[in-house]
């Protein structure tokens, strides 16, 4: 399979964050990375998908799964790589989630969901 890029699109590629949603699919890059954020106090879970994974606050390392930090009471693990955003809502199961928009905004934070039942009923 041959790939076309236009002119703009080869000038994106020299800085790879600034690569357009376009360009990512046209390549296959869609990856994402599932987060799973657990509030101590509030008894709030939530899932987040990232389109890049995220880094350990400690240790600055980059991680696909694995607890990356805790900042006051908010728990933050990463589970894992999935091919698709389809496929990592789909990996969680039978959880009920409700789409969530998050006010402070991550970098790189592409869909939040809340888990109901916890203290949301």
């Amino acid at each position: 399979m041959r790939i076309y890029l236009n002119k703009e699109e080869i000038e994106k590629l020299k800085d790879w964050k600034d690569c357009p949603e376009s360009l990512r699919e046209k390549l296959g890059l869609s990856d994402v990375y599932l987060v799973s954020v657990y509030d101590t106090i509030a008894r709030d879970q939530f899932y987040e998908i990232y389109d890049e994974p995220q880094r350990n606050i400690n240790t600055g390392e980059i991680l696909i799964s694995g607890w990356l930090e805790t900042i006051d009471d908010i728990n933050r693990t990463a589970l894992g790589l999935f091919s698709s955003l389809k496929l990592a809502i789909e990996s969680l199961n039978e959880i009920k989630i409700k789409v969530v928009v998050f006010e402070g905004q991550r970098d790189h934070l592409i869909w939040r969901g809340q888990v109901l039942g916890m203290s949301e009923k």
